[in-house]
């Protein structure tokens, strides 16, 4: 198991990195990059990836590269845990869909675990629901062998 944490520390308004004092301005300071953790489990026939905070324009890229890592060895499942991630924007979706794409042209798929009902709606609105399987807790998608789409609880 591997844990990556994307997303700079942050420092306080007027300062710099090590604490130099830096002038004062109407800006609204904020991180570079909102903060992503990406940590990838292999098991004997899956691999799952949970995330957690969020995935937005900042910090898709390497999400999309810790995806990619798992390519190298050979794989039948992977599944991704959205149960601790507050907030995905377009970006982050389109990064999903993405993947997902790879890995069916590679014989998988990407297996969604998906608890928030906002995020829920959100893959229902955008008629994602239909292109990936949703799992409403990890332990129903690793129990999971296939077989038809699972009820959403």
């Amino acid at each position: 198991m591997w844990t990556w944490s994307a997303g700079p520390s942050w420092t306080p308004p007027g300062t710099r990195a090590g604490g130099e004092s830096v002038p004062a301005t109407d800006e609204v300071p904020h991180p570079e990059h909102a903060p992503v953790d990406i940590v990838v489990t292999d098991r004997e026939d899956v691999t799952v990836v949970a995330l957690s905070g969020e995935l937005d324009f900042s910090n898709v890229e390497r999400f999309v590269e810790a995806l990619s890592l798992p390519f190298d060895a050979v794989i039948r499942r992977t599944i991704v845990d959205l149960t601790a991630l507050r907030f995905v924007d377009s970006s982050g979706l389109n990064a999903i869909v993405v993947l997902q794409r790879r890995y069916r042209s590679g014989g998988t798929d990407l297996h969604l675990v998906v608890k928030d009902p906002r995020l829920l709606r959100l893959f229902q609105i955008t008629g994602l629901d239909q292109v990936f399987r949703l799992f409403p807790s990890l332990q129903v998608a690793l129990g999971e062998n296939s077989g038809g789409k699972p009820a959403l609880a």
